[in-house]
């Protein structure tokens, strides 16, 4: 018959819930703040809504240079634009690291 005395758990037993604490307070500690969470996505969704705007401003572009009437200050503008919203992002990014915030 087998018997449950406490001296004879396996040896196996300790590390693996040594383990397990361990992997489980990285996963709560790695854990972000609830504004900066927010704030990355609603800088997403505002990326998702932007993208069809994007396309559509140079396919509008293509057909102003196919019909003749694209002048380069507008093209300029549209793309200087659109690497502005896309690049927001990274230019904060470099903008808060610049400043050391």
């Amino acid at each position: 018959m087998l018997t449950k005395d406490p001296a004879r758990r396996p040896i196996w037993v300790l590390p693996s819930l040594g383990l397990a604490v361990c992997l489980s307070t990285t996963r709560v500690l790695g854990q972000a703040s609830p504004i900066q969470t927010g704030a990355e996505s609603i800088v997403d969704e505002l990326l998702a809504l932007a993208l069809p705007f994007a396309i559509i401003a140079v396919m509008v572009l293509g057909l102003l240079a196919f019909a003749g009437r694209l002048s380069a200050g507008i093209a300029v503008l549209c793309i200087l634009g659109i690497c502005l919203v896309f690049g927001a992002p990274q230019l904060v990014d470099w903008g808060r690291s610049l400043f050391g915030v």
